[in-house]
């Protein structure tokens, strides 16, 4: 349990401030409570709240849970949902053609059962495993300033808190990054649609086989794509179309929008990729950002960036809330091994080393991979073998050797900045 007093042979005065209630966040306090880590999460809004519908979890993320606290993953696989039809439960999505009439099949992306929830139900997942006193709301930070032995923390509401270190876990529009580097996020020059339907009256309208089962329809400069949750009681739907304009022309990502322009977007798609679309009863058009490539470091000081807030990428491969999961394990873990505030910095300088290579290839992927959905790619002559290799990539990490890998460094810094503040280095 996550208090301000000694714990884990740390002083009363040690505990990190987690800025962001997200799913970042609270997994990273799990994995700080599960070591007796003292923490406090620092939340802006008054309650934990997600935008969105619909999650995918492939084998990493699930792995990432496990890892962070078995209790996490078991509860998760409870209220998770797979493809509904058992010759489809180890097929991840099928691909499909969305300007053909009958959605031609082009390939499946087979050999890994994904995962799908309801957003808010993962989040309370997470919230129950955490007690009520490690949690502040209302808290919008304004400011952070580092000092020799603290950092200190100043709130719209005009108060102000103190703690050894400061992760953002603040998401894509983050507060704390602007304290770590200048990079804002970009317009990824794809928006999109969202919407849930009935199952019953999604089966009534393409028929099972593309209810039941996680579906992607390519089309040309848009797609969409489906999947069950809520254990296959509803259909989420999500329609992404490339925007010529190639800048958001709204302080908003998200805006109103209208049926004739849902319409208008997908015209071209063939009769059954419509119908998906007919099953979308709110028109708001959902702009998505992405970090420009390359990234800067997640760290100043005593300050580091975790998650969306470091590494925001597009939907588009289905693995951002995957790759905030293997943040928080090995944050956690990290953290588990500083003694004093010198450890600190070593702790976050090893966690860049690891976590920042293999984030910034997923934005690049996830833009490749919307590529070929929308036939803007014109490098890939065998689109399904370079799918087939962007996911593997992401579902076939060994955690345990990444972990090492940062714990390596981790130690090598601890090293150099221990020997550096008693003069035996230059």
């Amino acid at each position: 349990m996550a208090t301000t007093s000694a714990a884990n042979g740390h002083s009363a005065e040690f505990c990190i401030a987690i800025i962001g209630g997200g799913f970042t966040g609270l997994s990273l306090a799990i994995g700080l409570q599960r070591y007796r880590v003292p923490f406090m999460i620092y939340e802006a809004s008054d309650t934990f709240s997600e935008l969105g519908a619909g999650i995918t979890f492939a084998p990493n993320g699930v792995r990432a849970m496990y890892k962070i606290d078995p209790a996490i993953q078991q509860e998760f696989l409870r209220l998770a949902t797979r493809n509904g039809l058992g010759s489809q439960r180890d097929v991840f999505l099928d691909c499909r053609d969305g300007r053909t009439d009958n959605a031609q099949l082009l390939w499946p992306i087979e050999g890994n059962a994904y995962r799908s929830i309801r957003r808010a139900a993962f989040l309370s997942i997470l919230v129950k495993m955490l007690p009520r006193e490690s949690i502040r709301f209302n808290k919008r930070l304004e400011n952070i300033t580092q000092t020799d032995g603290a950092v200190r923390l100043s709130f719209s509401d005009g108060t102000k808190s103190t703690a050894a270190a400061v992760i953002g876990c603040d998401g894509v529009r983050s507060s704390v990054r602007r304290f770590v580097y200048a990079q804002e996020p970009n317009y990824s020059g794809i928006y999109s649609y969202r919407g849930l339907a009935k199952m019953d009256r999604a089966i009534q309208t393409i028929g099972e086989t593309l209810a039941m089962t996680g579906q992607i329809y390519a089309g040309d400069g848009a797609h969409v794509i489906t999947y069950p949750i809520e254990q296959g009681t509803v259909l989420n739907i999500v329609g992404c179309k490339y925007d010529v304009r190639g800048e958001w022309p709204n302080q908003k990502w998200q805006i109103p929008s209208s049926q004739e322009n849902l319409k208008g977007d997908f015209n071209h798609f063939g009769a059954a990729a419509r119908r998906v679309l007919s099953l979308i009863e709110t028109y708001d058009h959902w702009a998505g950002f992405d970090l420009p490539t390359p990234l800067p470091p997640f760290w100043r000081g005593r300050i580091a960036l975790a998650g969306d807030a470091a590494h925001c990428t597009t939907p588009h491969i289905g693995a951002g809330v995957s790759m905030d999961l293997e943040d928080a394990f090995v944050l956690a873990r990290l953290m588990n091994g500083v003694n004093n505030s010198q450890d600190i910095e070593a702790a976050f300088k090893a966690f860049d080393s690891c976590r920042r290579p293999r984030t910034e290839k997923l934005i690049v992927e996830s833009r490749a991979a919307a590529s070929i959905y929308q036939f803007r790619s014109t490098g890939d002559r065998d689109p399904a073998r370079e799918l087939r290799n962007r996911f593997d990539w992401i579902w076939n990490i060994d955690l345990d050797e990444h972990l090492r890998m940062a714990q390596k460094s981790f130690h090598a810094s601890k090293w150099d900045v221990h020997h550096r503040l008693r003069g035996d280095i230059s």
